[in-house]
Formats: C-alpha cells, sequence, structure tokens
C-alpha cells in the first residue's frame, strides 16, 4: 500500500528547515526533522513525514523511501534522509546519527551505506524537444560553431602527429642507408687485393739470365781484338 505525497522519511537538517519545510523538531542536536510542505510529522518510530497527522510508520516501513525523491535514505536502526551532498553517519560515542559532508564526518562517527541514493534535479526532469520549422534544424549555427574549437584541436594535433611521423621515419631511413653503404664499401675494400709495392714482391723470385744459343753462352769480343783500319784513297 502506497501513501499519496507527502509522504516518506524525514531529512535531518544540520541547524534549521528550509522555509517551506515544515519543522518536526530537533532530533540530536543541532539536527532537525524536516518534512515537505503539507506534510504531517507524528514522530513515533523515527520522524515521518505522513500525508494525515495519523501515524503512518507502519505503511512507510513496507517501502521504506524518503518524503523527497532528491534526499538520500539510511538506516541506522530507524530510516532517516539526507539533503543532496551530504552522506550520513553513526556517532558511536552519542548514540546517533546525522547527516555531514561527505569526507568529514565527525571525531569518531563512522559513515553509513546508502539505503536508497537520492535523484538529481536533472535527473528528475526531463527537458523538452524544441520544435523545429520545416526545412530547418534545431540549433543547427550553435551546434556547429560549438563543434568547431574541437575539431579544429583533433585536425591539428593530426596534421602534427603525421609530420612527426614522417621526419622521424626519414632519420631512420638516412641513418640506415648510410650504414649500409659504410658497410658496403668495408667489405668491398677488404674483398679486393691490395696491390704490391716493389719492395714487396717475392724475394725468391729469381730473376731469369738472357737464353744462350745452341747451348753456348753469349760472349762478347775481346778486347785485344783489332780493328782493321779503313782504307783511304789516295
Amino acid at each position: 500500500m502506497s501513501l499519496p505525497d507527502p509522504s516518506g522519511f524525514a531529512v535531518r537538517r544540520n541547524g534549521s528547515c528550509l522555509a517551506e519545510e515544515v519543522d518536526c523538531g530537533r532530533t540530536q542536536a543541532p539536527f532537525r526533522a524536516c518534512c515537505p510542505a503539507r506534510a504531517s510529522c507524528p514522530q513515533q518510530y523515527n520522524v515521518d513525514c505522513c500525508p494525515s497527522p495519523a501515524n503512518c510508520t507502519a505503511t512507510l516501513l513496507q517501502d521504506p523511501t524518503c518524503a523527497n525523491s532528491t534526499w538520500s535514505l539510511y538506516d541506522n536502526h530507524g530510516y532517516f534522509c539526507c539533503p543532496p551532498g551530504t552522506i550520513g553517519y553513526n556517532a558511536s560515542r552519542t548514540f546517533s546519527d546525522g547527516c555531514a559532508n561527505p569526507g568529514s564526518p565527525p571525531r569518531g562517527a563512522s559513515l553509513l551505506a546508502v539505503v536508497s541514493a537520492g535523484q538529481t534535479a536533472a535527473s528528475s526532469t526531463v527537458p523538452s524537444t524544441p520544435t523545429a520549422s520545416a526545412g530547418t534544424s534545431p540549433d543547427s549555427g550553435d551546434s556547429s560553431s560549438s563543434g568547431s574549437p574541437s575539431n579544429t584541436g583533433a585536425i591539428a594535433g593530426g596534421v602534427i602527429g603525421g609530420i612527426a611521423a614522417i621526419v622521424i621515419a626519414a632519420i631512420i631511413a638516412f641513418w640506415f642507408f648510410r650504414k649500409r653503404k659504410n658497410t658496403i664499401r668495408s667489405t668491398k675494400d677488404q674483398s679486393e687485393p691490395r696491390p704490391r709495392s716493389y719492395h714487396e714482391m717475392d724475394t725468391t723470385t729469381q730473376i731469369q739470365k738472357p737464353n744462350e744459343v745452341d747451348g753456348m753462352p753469349l760472349s762478347e769480343l775481346p778486347a785485344t781484338t783489332k780493328r782493321t783500319p779503313i782504307g783511304e784513297l789516295p
């Protein structure tokens, strides 16, 4: 069985309730229990927000929920709600509970698990779809202008990345070609025989003497041979 709105468990406000809320009294100082406008709070079991002064605790326990959909529901031996931006905690020293900013609960307190998270204002309302005239699209100029900075940045990043890749590839190719050329030159120098100089010629090589005719050694004219004088005409 569901109750008509406003119904559900009350929220814990630090200090005072909002102007449009019903102040159901103090819980553990400095907190007060608050219900939506036009709700009643019979204050039984835990502070409830009922559509009438009659107690509705038994009905609320069948399907526990907060009286406002933006509040988050917690259970510490009794249900209570915290406003958006806060989280429920259990203060073991004072045997009480309350709502605090995330990460800064009171000293010695422990955070409670969320039973039911509250809805944000954006998710609770559905934006209306603008009607466009025939042949036109809504906000066509705004969408193109808003997307241009991101598109320009993406294009610029792609161009810079491409240029950097080309430069790196060219450097690697030049280094590889130069290394390969030096390797080929070194291999060629080692494979070709180096011409020997005159001094490096084999000393065992003997110079052959001129051949002799019919086994007879070549002789020279004796030094005592006299030449016949050439006669002269008288």
